[in-house]
């Protein structure tokens, strides 16, 4: 694809990894990245029972770190399922703190 007079607007979380930005960069592809947001955690009343869970399913780094900030670490004898390689680094980050 042509991108030679193309132009992208890139909103996004202010944590977003900068592989986009960097691409863009590369081939001196002209963008604007907007930081539209920052992930903060939100800790909800009543927390939910874990012992009535079997699986927990992460779908960003961030998530995987508000589980943290919430239950304190992460609880054993339950399925943890990372949505994509990062997540699942920061998944695996967390399980080894939490075994050692």
């Amino acid at each position: 694809m042509d991108l030679e007079n193309a132009y992208f607007f890139m909103p996004r979380s202010s944590s977003s990894r900068p592989i986009i930005v960097n691409f863009f960069q590369e081939r001196q592809i002209r963008y604007q990245s907007c930081d539209l947001y920052d992930t903060v955690t939100q800790i909800l009343e009543p927390r939910p029972d874990l012992d009535q869970i079997d699986e927990i399913v992460f779908t960003s780094p961030s998530t995987v770190r508000a589980f943290i900030e919430i239950f304190g670490t992460l609880p054993n004898g339950k399925r943890l399922i990372a949505i994509g390689p990062v997540t699942e680094e920061a998944l695996k980050v967390e399980i080894s703190k939490t075994h050692s």
